[in-house]
């Protein structure tokens, strides 16, 4: 029997008052065209954030980064051997304060955000540094292989991608430059470059199909 494969994709909001949030721009499109790529050949879920476009393919959806765990836990109790394929852009971030004019308006446990004062002349927004999502798949239960992305400058994102594989026991990185002009699969044995982004994913759903039928 073939693995399930488990992709999510977008980015979770960090909410600021009870209207704002920030967020990374994530249209979670690398999950949506491997899906289609995959065809009937596997048996997937797509778990994609809020406000990114599904393209008529049926998803779960999640907002904040607990609601994003949230499902992971919900997902992994039930396919602990799935191949997961992290393409979502996680903060690395949380909320820590707020203040508007100087005065404290939001603390990251607040359990109500009132809206910050629209006239306010001045609003800083104090965040800290947030545990790495990928880092706590294994203590979720999670046994089967995990495929990540990393998306930085071109100077470093090939090396950061072979830090990250390593680090956490990955079976493959994406290595995506800020400028596009690096496309690239990393894994143990190798780095692959490619011209395109269809030529990358069509390649990696092969690896993904692979990863399913094997023992």
């Amino acid at each position: 029997m073939k693995r399930p494969v488990f992709l999510i994709g977008g980015a979770p909001k960090i909410q600021l008052d009870a209207v704002r949030y920030m967020s990374v721009h994530a249209t979670g499109k690398t999950v949506l065209n491997l899906a289609r790529l995959f065809g009937s050949d596997l048996v997937y879920q797509i778990l994609l954030s809020n406000g990114a476009e599904s393209d008529g393919l049926d998803v779960q959806r999640y907002e904040t980064r607990e609601d994003l765990e949230a499902r992971i836990d919900q997902y992994l109790k039930l396919e602990t051997n799935a191949i997961i394929v992290l393409s979502a852009a996680v903060n690395d971030y949380e909320l820590d304060s707020v203040l508007a004019d100087g005065a404290l308006q939001q603390r990251s446990n607040d359990q109500s955000m009132p809206k910050i004062p629209s006239g306010a002349s001045s609003v800083e927004i104090k965040l800290r540094p947030a545990g790495k999502l990928i880092s706590t798949l294994k203590a979720r239960g999670h046994k089967g292989p995990i495929i990540a992305c990393k998306y930085e400058d071109k100077q470093t994102v090939i090396d950061s991608a072979q830090r990250l594989l390593k680090r956490e026991g990955l079976n493959y990185v994406l290595a995506n430059s800020l400028c596009g002009s690096i496309q690239s699969i990393v894994s143990a044995d190798a780095v692959k470059t490619y011209a395109s982004r269809p030529e990358l994913l069509e390649d990696l759903a092969q690896i993904i199909k692979a990863l399913a039928s094997a023992d």
